[in-house]
């Protein structure tokens, strides 16, 4: 369970907070095509003396980059190792 949203609240002295709801499916258009991904919603709270919205976006969209990369390499890296040559059965010739 989980909330899907989390709206942090920050407090003196922090002037930045990122919140992170649950993983959960989502349906999404993808392509032109309707399709079921795992997804988490990010928030950012901020002290507007600290920094502006703009400031803010461009952070969360760097975050939001950050974690498809890392999401990729991992579904590489697994992929790979689900794969592994030395994993498989060796075979002999003069069996029939």
């Amino acid at each position: 369970l989980g909330a899907h949203v989390v709206h942090g609240v920050i407090h003196a002295p922090q002037v930045a907070l990122v919140g992170f709801g649950s993983i959960h499916d989502e349906v999404l258009a993808i392509d032109g095509m309707i399709a079921i991904r795992r997804v988490v919603h990010a928030t950012l709270a901020g002290d507007h003396r600290a920094f502006d919205g703009r400031v803010g976006a461009g952070f969360l969209g760097r975050l939001d980059t950050a974690l498809v990369d890392v999401a990729a390499s991992l579904d590489r890296h697994l992929s790979e190792v689900d794969h592994h040559p030395d994993d498989e059965e060796p075979t002999d010739a003069r069996c029939s």
